[in-house]
């Protein structure tokens, strides 16, 4: 297991380059440049020649990414024009926030989607199931922007919702457990907000999975035996159907990323998605390839833990993995 974990670990090298030369061919490609800040106020022609130089926004793109390169394998980041400050320490007070924002999220999700798929797979001619599905199915069609402007929406006629940041503006006044109360108040609207958009593709995955798995010849052999349905179901039915949600746990952390960059944003949370949105609209080339580098190196922590946690579940996927 730990050199498969290894081998994993090697091969995220050329995937982090590709991924790094994609990003900042976009970058360096798209309208504009970082200086488009300063070409609105009255500053000379010959200063920003001079800005463009020390920024190197006058050098071609294999040279300004060179540059960029050489300080990764330097171990920095290099410096946010925005913030006068080096990127790593941005990103270092970013990331947490999202990290707790989506790990969250998704055992949340799976709390609820994985109870709900196990109970409509089971009871999938009853109403109340095909209302559930329902309900849950439009939930999962609502984009995460949408449901972020509507909650701002709806905090904007109630003084007890809070409609955006982390905490309240008198919040160094409150008690100690008023602000835990805060904050999970202000924390509350994201979760709530992606956790509805991914129930659904859990649960319908968990739903499908063991009704599939429900038709094997294993469980009529189990049942043949006189095993009681319970354990005909638990032990072997919804173990077996758990595979493919685990494999699917990847691209799930995936998505919390992608729709975390409309939610933070909206919600003006200090996270790693409402980052990405700032630097891409100021330009900032550095502090734009350091967020897309943690967001790739998060996205592959994510599915290395997936697949070593479906080497645990399944003896078959871990003795391919021992081999």
């Amino acid at each position: 297991m730990l050199k498969y974990a290894a081998r994993r670990m090697l091969l995220t090298i050329p995937v982090l380059f590709g991924t790094s030369i994609i990003a900042f061919l976009v970058i360096f490609v798209a309208p504009g440049d970082f200086l488009d800040l300063f070409r609105l106020t009255d500053i000379t022609r010959e200063q920003l020649d001079e800005m463009a130089r020390q920024f190197g926004l006058d050098q071609p793109f294999i040279i300004q990414y060179g540059r960029w390169l050489r300080q990764i394998f330097s171990g920095s980041f290099g410096l946010s024009w925005s913030f006068g400050q080096p990127v790593e320490e941005i990103l270092w007070q970013r990331v947490g926030f999202t990290l707790l924002l989506g790990l969250t999220t998704v055992a949340i999700s799976w709390l609820v989607a994985v109870p709900l798929g196990i109970h409509l797979a089971l009871n999938r001619d009853r109403l109340r199931s095909q209302i559930i599905s329902a309900i849950v199915f439009v939930g999962m069609c609502l984009p995460e922007f949408f449901l972020a402007f509507l909650w701002r929406y709806l905090a904007s006629y109630s003084l007890k919702i809070p409609g955006s940041g982390v905490r309240s503006p008198d919040y160094i006044h409150l008690s100690f457990t008023g602000k835990i109360l805060d904050r999970a108040l202000h924390l509350a609207a994201p979760l709530i907000i992606l956790t509805i958009t991914k129930i659904g593709p859990i649960m319908r995955l968990m739903r499908g999975q063991l009704l599939e798995e429900l038709k094997s010849e294993y469980v009529s052999f189990a049942r043949a035996k006189g095993l009681p349905e319970k354990v005909v179901i638990r032990r072997h039915a919804i173990r077996n159907a758990f595979n493919p949600l685990v494999t699917n746990l990847g691209f799930v952390f995936a998505s919390l990323l992608s729709g975390s960059i409309f939610v933070e944003t909206i919600l003006e949370l200090p996270g790693l998605g409402s980052l990405v949105h700032l630097a891409a609209v100021r330009q900032d080339v550095f502090l734009t390839m350091g967020a897309v580098f943690m967001s790739a190196i998060m996205l592959i922590i994510g599915n290395l833990v997936a697949d070593l946690t479906l080497a645990r579940l399944d003896p078959r996927i871990r003795f391919e993995l021992t081999r």
